[in-house]
């Protein structure tokens, strides 16, 4: 009986180990985005460019200690950011802001019913440039431009 108790606890301790490892595996850097106040329409960040900055990096700790960088991406008035960070594949707990004045003043939720703001974010691959693209506005906005665009 005890032998096979061991067992079942040293397997389950072993299955969370491996899915830990696994989901460690497909991280990658949070991001902040940082979007102009009032700004609605397409968004596009190119990644992997020559023709931007590499922008800051927060770091925030978490009640447990733990300590995570974000990538601050800040785009411009026209919906276009362009930095040399490297696109990395991965989950990361990405967060959307409306800034005005140099500060954060509305944080933007990704495709919820009634009160999302971030909508049909995908990306697409030319070469080693990546470019990360979604829709800022309601749905309804989201709706009636995405009619408009296709033929």
């Amino acid at each position: 009986m005890w032998k096979k108790s061991w067992t079942v606890r040293t397997l389950g301790r072993w299955i969370v180990v491996c899915v830990l490892v696994l989901v460690a595996c497909n991280t990658r850097p949070s991001e902040i985005v940082e979007i102009p106040d009032g700004y609605r329409g397409p968004v596009e960040i190119t990644y992997s460019s020559a023709c931007g900055p590499t922008h800051a990096q927060s770091f925030s700790k978490t009640d447990d200690g733990w300590i995570f960088s974000k990538r601050i991406l800040r785009v411009d008035a026209s919906g276009r950011l362009c930095t040399t960070y490297e696109w990395r594949e991965g989950y990361g707990k990405d967060e959307f802001y409306y800034f005005r004045d140099g500060h954060r003043v509305r944080k933007l939720n990704e495709e919820t019913p009634h009160t999302g703001m971030i909508w049909a974010r995908g990306t697409r691959q030319s070469g080693a440039i990546h470019i990360d693209h979604f829709f800022v506005g309601t749905e309804t906005e989201y709706r009636r431009a995405t009619a408009r665009s296709v033929p």
